[in-house]
C-alpha cells in the first residue's frame, strides 16, 4: 500500500515539475498572465491535494526534503516567473480586472449661484480606484462595461431651494429636491444603471430651477459610485 501511495505522489511530482518549466519558460505577457489566471489556481489547487494527500498516507520513503521540493513551484527562477507572482495576487494598477470600480467625492466649498444645468463639482475626491472621476467637473466615466450603483447627498443652505438629477451622457436617470424650510436641506437619490466603457454619468441642477446665492453646502454634499458586477 505504501509503494502505491509512493508511486501516485512521485507522478503528481512529475506533473508539477511539468507545470513548474511551463511557468518559467512561456513566452506570454504579464497582460495575458493576469487575465488568464487557471495555470496558477490549478497549479495551488493541485499542491492543496497532493499536500492532504501525505498527510492522510504518509510514506516514509517520501522525504520531507522531497515534499519541500514538490510544493516550491512558486520558487522564483525566472524573471517572468517574478512578474507573475507579484502580479496575480494584488493587482492595483487602474483598469485591471480584479479591481472593483468605485469612488467616492465629497463638495470641497460650497457652491453659490449656480447656472443653469449647472454641474455639482466634487473636488474633495475621497476614493478612486480607478482615476475615473473628475473632481473639478464632478463627471465619472466608466472605465469598463457593467452594471454601476450610484448615491448621492445634496446639503443646501436654509431658506433656500434646488431641483438636481443624477444624469447619464445627458440623460436623466433620477433626481431630488432640497430646501425650502428654515434649517439646513437634505436630499438624497439612489439609482442603478448599465454603462459602456467610456459612459459618462454626473449630477446637475434642473435647469435654473434653483435659488441664488449660497446654494449648496460644502463636505455634507457628496457623490459614490461602484460596479456591482
Amino acid at each position: 500500500m505504501e509503494t502505491k501511495h509512493t508511486n501516485e505522489l512521485t507522478e503528481m511530482k512529475i506533473d508539477l515539475e511539468k507545470l513548474k518549466s511551463i511557468c518559467q519558460h512561456q513566452d506570454v505577457s504579464a497582460k495575458t498572465l493576469h487575465k488568464d489566471r487557471s495555470l496558477q489556481v490549478f497549479t495551488n489547487n493541485f499542491s492543496v491535494e497532493v499536500e492532504n494527500h501525505t498527510k492522510i498516507h504518509p510514506s516514509p520513503e517520501f522525504k520531507d526534503e522531497d515534499k519541500s521540493t514538490l510544493f516550491n513551484i512558486v520558487e522564483p527562477k525566472s524573471e517572468l516567473y517574478e512578474e507573475k507572482r507579484l502580479l496575480l495576487p494584488q493587482i492595483t494598477t487602474p483598469g485591471a480586472i480584479l479591481t472593483k470600480v468605485a469612488f467616492y467625492a465629497r463638495v470641497k466649498e460650497s457652491m453659490h449661484d449656480l447656472g443653469f444645468n449647472q454641474a455639482i463639482s466634487f473636488e474633495s475626491v475621497v476614493l478612486d480606484t480607478h482615476n475615473a472621476f473628475h473632481g473639478t467637473s464632478g463627471v465619472f466615466t466608466a472605465p469598463r462595461a457593467g452594471n454601476y450603483a450610484f448615491w448621492g447627498n445634496v446639503v443646501c443652505y436654509p431658506n433656500k431651494y434646488l431641483e438636481y438629477y443624477l444624469v447619464k451622457d445627458g440623460v436623466e436617470i433620477t433626481g431630488g429636491t432640497c430646501g425650502n424650510q428654515a434649517v439646513w436641506g437634505s436630499s438624497t437619490i439612489l439609482a442603478a444603471c448599465q454603462l459602456d466603457s467610456g459612459n459618462k454619468v454626473w449630477i446637475h441642477m434642473d435647469g435654473n430651477d434653483h435659488s441664488s446665492g449660497n446654494l449648496i453646502y460644502r463636505f455634507h454634499t457628496s457623490f459614490l459610485g461602484f460596479i456591482l458586477n
